[in-house]
């Protein structure tokens, strides 16, 4: 009969290991304070939306998947600060947007980032977040702006502790920045508030 046993050294490792694991997310987001913007380098999931988390076992939804986790769990646990997302209008509802992959639809935006981006930053308060948005089907220069017009509705209509994700977005022509020579420093984001940068074609 095999019997397993924990000995104190072992036993100090695995506590090290957890602690590390429960400390790594707030040390990535603390320790570079005074690394401007355009200096710091993120880790940025493809197709962050596409994930086993979401298929919830759907055969099609699970064989279009870029990532293993939740877009929560991959901010949270896999130190992920950046988000990449293909997005287009849902045609049964055009005041709304879907995530997909290629033909793969996935899930609601808004309702997924309420339940993943804005837990997030709830939870972390000194994480800074870029989102890259690939918009899907936008040769019509008519669905792109209404694309666009969702994607401010959206923002402005998600809370994070009482801020919405709107005022929450970095914005180059703010006053706070304007008289700046460079980027600001991961701190001066974070004591402004603009802890979401957002990237897209025009």
């Amino acid at each position: 009969k095999m019997t397993a046993s924990l000995s104190c050294p072992n036993f100090m490792l695995v506590a090290l290991l957890l602690l590390l694991k429960m400390t790594r997310n707030a040390a990535f987001d603390q320790a570079d304070g005074e690394l401007r913007f355009n200096e710091y380098t993120m880790i940025m999931s493809h197709n962050s939306a596409a994930n086993k988390d979401t298929a919830d076992g759907d055969f099609f939804k699970l064989f279009g998947s870029d990532q293993e986790n939740s877009m929560y769990e991959q901010l949270t646990n896999n130190g992920v600060r950046g988000l990449s997302l293909d997005i287009k209008l849902d045609y049964s509802d055009r005041s709304r947007l879907r995530l997909v992959h290629n033909p793969i639809d996935y899930s609601d935006f808004e309702t997924e980032m309420e339940t993943h981006l804005v837990r997030f930053l709830e939870e972390n308060e000194e994480a800074i977040v870029a989102i890259n948005f690939e918009v899907i089907d936008d040769s019509q220069a008519a669905i792109r702006s209404t694309i666009l017009d969702n994607l401010k509705s959206t923002f402005s209509n998600l809370f994070v502790n009482g801020v919405s994700l709107a005022d929450m977005t970095f914005k180059y022509d703010n006053d706070l920045w304007k008289n700046l020579p460079e980027w600001p420093t991961l701190n001066e984001m974070r004591s402004s508030g603009q802890r979401l940068f957002f990237i897209s074609r025009q």
